[in-house]
């Protein structure tokens, strides 16, 4: 027979259905549940379908049959009576219905009890002892068959000794009574080490299987993010609640979310510049719940590092993780290593248990506890073992095909080749299937990738857990199919219907992902540029190499494009010229983000990176990076261009998230070019735009320039309340460079305002948050802002700062401030001391200006990219030399600062020029001169001042600002107000 059907009637059930709801709802819904429990499914009301399942299937029925009889045999006094009908059909039907049944039932000679057809009798003999019966069989009682299918292998990995051994060796982690411990269970692949903890870990604590928390460590993980993403649980609501108030206040706002979009598959393209950082900080409160959770139960908290093979990126987070962290929490690591030990480097005390090949006498013991029926014989079990060798699954399989009649000889292949080729082609498909997406698909994807046809998925999963059962194949903690390590090379004959499948599962995955399961993006591309389509694979690589940029991941970027671009050759002109455009982009993307600017202007010379992308598709992306090269290296006119070009491209296609970047690059090169009001306009498009299609990087991006333009072009009162909004919304989303950007803003908004603690409050704030996450070139800036406040509030604690930090990279930015001071407070020669120290320091990039804001300008970034049509131009050194200028009293310096006031009125915004004419009055050599540049800067202070939409905060401003003073003094003395 090819499958089966089992009928559990229950005499006069719609009668009771009325009479009793509750009981006959109970009673059927448990029936389900057992058909479910061995494979089956129900397809009508009281009749069960069990497709195929590896040779097993018959058994599978009549235990399931035998569960049902005997389920409604205990509710016998409830009801009127009941039968269960066993039959078998030629071929896989789950089609059968009721009416197919009937002629069959109608023949039943008594109610309670349990009848098989004469057409299956043969495929149930096995399993049942009884009588025939008026041309049907009666069964009376179920035979003893042995370990099921799904038993047999496990009772093999799980050998007595090991099992001893492991059981003992977590016993004596137990003892430890403070801090944690660590056992390192090591061996070659196969030899039982993750069924055999298993089995130790549910004799130990058989009521919760110890609930130990699993990293799963594979080899093939080219992310070091991805083992701590996976080892997440189907949960995170009740981690808050182990944690102390500050960090559940954190968890709640930022780790939790964070978390669940990593667990979505969204961990490398989740718009989050420190994503590596905070992963590991939320991962971190995670494990500590977990032991939190288990210490109040009472209990031990165990995690697993499954699969540490050798030294890698996410095992060096880890051992920092459980070092630095986890060092006060009472933990019990277990690890284990496939093959030689790694080294690690712990705090705590740590035990190892290697996992050995079995000895020659040891063999029979094993083969007898998974054997059915008579073991093989001594001549059988040594050519076994010589085929096996050290692999315990191929034991298993080289078991298998011995008992069914295909013995394996020494010098044979694989044992495992016979047990594939016997499978059906349906089965081989599956299984390589499941060995093609491994460490990607997990058993949902495998069987549901025939949409939405039942019958189909029900045979599938009936397929999949065979597979298990077999030991082809294994899952994850997490669910996903891993390729069995030494298995059958036979899962992966290629042929044209193998390589059709494949491609099409391709489709079916990037489809899933498109809609938001979750797929790893990263192992996804891997899939399909093996097996196709190839135009998802050029499409999976563009939005995994720009999720990559947008969240600074530069390393995991590096890898992938510094390697061949995909590992085939097998494309098309149309698909060749797509994917130079990607890699194309992408490399340049790369290269500002991670050189300088007279780097990335060699590597164009010299023909590594090209400023020419082709026609097809993925164009419109080189053009968005060509504007973005273009703005990094100071051509501004370039930039505008290649922006506008995008945008036209983007617009065309369609492509409104590429609109909303195109809009963001032509902002951001007009606010270069001194165009202030046009590019707050394309700013707010590009937000408005970008919110539409939730391209989250975009928006806050375009949200955060367009308040500091407003702050630039002078409307003050606009930009604090924004800047406050934003900088919320860039914490939420984990846009630790957009949040510090703004955190800077509000510094110098506060400080444009007279509110100098507030502002040193901003700083520090700041300063922390880069502090945390390495940022030195911020940090560095936050410090000089904060020590600025803190002297011109009196602190001799800001001076100090100020005077240290002359010592290193700010040398610039703190003299001009200790300079600016000194003036201030009527201290001319220190002023002019500090301010020529200024003028003589070259002022040191740390990175390119671009989309990654330059943290070298202490006074504010954005000041520094402001050009004009001579070529850049950087505001905070002009600024410095016509204050150096000022000071020094020389005969030029009247005109030198003459011409910085006619050169700089030619730029809007003006951010000194009102400095430079209070500079230029006071060198003046007559009143009338000087009163025409006092006339002057109070018109320019006047047009600042009318961009203020707030009076209040408009007369502070005028009143607190130390400059602004000085005019509005001026102005009093000569009249003007």
């Amino acid at each position: 027979m090819y499958s089966y059907s089992v009928h559990a009637g229950i005499s006069h059930g719609n009668q009771l259905a009325k009479l009793r709801p509750e009981l006959m709802a109970k009673i059927r819904s448990e029936l389900d549940a057992i058909a479910h429990h061995h494979g089956g499914r129900p397809i009508e009301e009281e009749l069960y379908h069990f497709p195929p399942s590896l040779g097993e299937t018959a058994r599978k029925a009549a235990e399931a049959a035998w569960a049902m009889h005997s389920h409604l045999m205990d509710h016998g006094r409830d009801l009127f009576g009941s039968t269960v009908l066993v039959t078998g059909w030629e071929r896989d039907s789950g089609s059968v219905n009721a009416s197919r049944m009937e002629p069959l039932l109608l023949k039943v000679p008594d109610e309670d009890g349990l009848w098989v057809s004469p057409t299956a009798l043969s495929d149930f003999s096995p399993y049942f002892s009884g009588e025939e019966m008026e041309g049907l069989f009666r069964a009376q009682s179920m035979r003893e068959a042995g370990p099921r299918l799904e038993e047999r292998l496990p009772r093999l990995l799980v050998r007595p000794d090991c099992l001893d051994e492991t059981t003992k060796a977590l016993e004596q982690l137990e003892l430890v009574k403070e801090g944690s411990a660590a056992l390192v269970l090591s061996g070659r692949a196969g030899a039982g080490k993750r069924a055999t903890l298993k089995r130790a870990f549910e004799t130990l604590y058989p009521d919760d299987s110890g609930l130990p928390l699993v990293i799963p460590f594979a080899d093939d993980s080219e992310d070091p993010m991805e083992p701590f993403v996976r080892a997440l649980g189907p949960s995170l609501d009740a981690v808050a609640e182990c944690l102390d108030e500050q960090e559940a206040i954190w968890w709640e706002a930022e780790g939790r979310p964070f978390l669940e979009r990593c667990r979505q598959g969204q961990f490398r393209t989740a718009s989050r510049d420190q994503g590596a950082v905070d992963l590991l900080q939320a991962f971190a409160l995670y494990v500590k719940a977990h032991a939190e959770h288990r210490r109040r139960l009472g209990r031990p908290a165990y995690i697993v590092a499954d699969a540490v093979a050798e030294t890698s990126e996410s095992l060096g987070w880890f051992q920092s993780l459980m070092t630095e962290f986890l060092e006060k929490e009472c933990l019990r690591l277990v690890v284990i290593q496939d093959g030689d030990g790694v080294d690690f480097d712990l705090p705590f005390p740590k035990d190892s248990l290697e996992f050995p090949i079995p000895e020659p006498e040891d063999w029979k013991q094993i083969v007898d506890e998974a054997s059915v029926g008579t073991p093989p014989s001594p001549l059988d079990l040594r050519d076994l073992q010589e085929s096996c060798g050290a692999s315990l699954y191929r034991l298993f399989h080289g078991l298998l095909a011995w008992e069914r009649g295909e013995p394996v000889r020494f010098g044979s292949p694989d044992p495992g080749e016979s047990l594939v080729e016997s499978l059906d082609e349906g089965t081989r498909i599956t299984l390589f299937l499941a060995h093609a997406a491994s460490g990607l698909a997990d058993r949902s994807f495998i069987c549901e990738r025939n949409g939405e046809d039942e019958e189909a998925r029900y045979q599938e999963e009936a397929r999949y857990d065979g597979l298990l059962a077999l030991g082809l194949i294994r899952e994850d903690p997490d669910g996903r199919v891993r390729l069995l390590p030494g298995g059958p090379t036979a899962a992966f004959a290629l042929d044209d219907q193998k390589a059709l499948a494949a491609q099409e599962f391709g489709a079916y995955l990037f489809q899933r992902y498109a809609l938001g399961a979750p797929v790893d993006l990263f192992r996804l591309f891997r899939y399909l540029e093996q097996w196709g389509p190839h135009q998802q694979a050029i499409a999976a690589l563009d939005l995994l190499v720009e999720g990559l940029l947008d969240n600074r991941r530069l390393r995991a970027a590096g890898i992938l494009l510094n390697g061949p671009p995909m590992a085939t050759a097998d494309l098309g002109s149309g698909e060749t010229e797509a994917l130079q455009n990607v890699v194309g982009a992408a490399r340049l993307r790369y290269v500002l983000l991670t050189g300088d600017a007279e780097g990335a202007r060699n590597l164009v010379r010299e023909g590594t990176l090209s400023l020419i992308s082709g026609r097809g598709d993925y164009s419109d992306r080189f053009r968005l990076n060509h504007a973005r090269f273009s703005y990094a290296t100071g051509r501004w006119d370039d930039a505008l261009a290649a922006s506008k070009e995008a945008l036209f491209a983007f617009q065309k296609s369609g492509n409104h998230e590429g609109e909303t970047h195109s809009h963001l690059e032509l902002a951001l090169s007009l606010l270069a070019g001194g165009k202030v009001r046009d590019a707050m306009e394309h700013f707010s498009i590009s937000r408005r735009i970008g919110t539409q299609v939730s391209a989250s990087w975009g928006v806050l991006r375009a949200s955060a320039m367009e308040v500091v333009s407003h702050f630039l072009f002078g409307n003050i009162p606009r930009a604090q309340r924004e800047c406050q909004e934003y900088r919320n919304v860039a914490r939420r989303e984990g846009r630790r460079d957009l949040w510090l950007l703004l955190t800077l803003l509000s510094v110098r908004i506060s400080w444009e305002l007279g509110r100098y603690g507030e502002a040193a409050s901003y700083a520090e704030e700041g300063r922390q948050t880069a502090n945390f996450y390495g940022l030195s070139s911020e940090e560095r800036v936050m410090r000089l802002w904060r020590a600025r406040s803190l002297m011109t509030q009196g602190y001799a604690e800001g001076r100090r700062q100020l005077l240290s930090e002359t010592e290193t990279d700010a040398l610039r930015e703190a003299r001009a401030f200790l300079s600016e001071a000194a003036w201030l407070g009527g201290n001319v020669d220190e002023a002019a001391e500090h301010i020529a120290l200024a003028a003589g320091a070259e002022r040191k990039s740390v990175r390119l200006q671009g989309e990654a804001d330059d943290w070298s300008d202490g006074f504010f970034p954005l000041e520094g990219r402001l050009a004009d049509s001579g070529g850049s131009l950087d505001v905070l050194d002009e600024r410095i030399r016509a204050f150096s200028v000022f000071l020094g009293h020389d005969e030029a310096s009247y005109e030198q600062l003459d011409h910085l006031l006619e050169r700089d009125g030619r730029r809007i915004p003006r951010p000194y020029s009102y400095q430079y004419a209070i500079w230029a009055s006071r060198l003046a050599e007559d009143d009338e001169l000087s009163t025409r540049y006092v006339s002057r800067s109070f018109n320019d202070l006047q047009i600042r001042a009318s961009r203020f939409d707030d009076n209040q905060t408009k007369h502070r401003w005028l009143s607190m600002n130390p400059w602004n003073k000085f005019i509005m003094e001026d102005a009093q003395k000569r009249k003007f107000l």
